[in-house]
């Protein structure tokens, strides 16, 4: 029997497939959803994985996904595309951007 952590925890089930599958064992990687009466996970795709929680023979808790590189470049990219700033410029592969104030988010093209 296992010790399930609390609903929302980011979780690895390692879970029995139904006789005569190959391979007989499979893995759902996300956020836990519940546990009675079908364990369920919710993948990072958003697909939910249901299972017994009879059938389930490992149980990892994880730590939060962390944040990708590309994905800090795609959110900045977005930010200087929708405000690009009165002036800009590139210096050793940085985008600079400069309004007259913070609040000044008039762009000049």
């Amino acid at each position: 029997m296992f010790s399930w952590p609390d609903p929302g925890t980011r979780v690895t089930v390692r879970f029995r497939l139904p006789a005569g599958s190959v391979p007989p064992l499979t893995d759902a990687v996300g956020h836990l959803l519940a546990v009675h009466p079908k364990v369920r996970v919710q993948t990072k795709t958003g697909a939910v994985v249901e299972c017994s929680p009879d059938d389930v023979v490992a149980l990892r808790v994880l730590t939060d996904a962390p944040v990708r590189t590309s994905q800090i470049r795609a959110l900045e990219h977005a930010a200087a595309a929708a405000w690009p700033g009165a002036q800009r410029t590139h210096l050793d592969g940085w985008l600079l951007r400069a309004a007259n104030g913070a609040g000044d988010r008039k762009s000049v093209v």
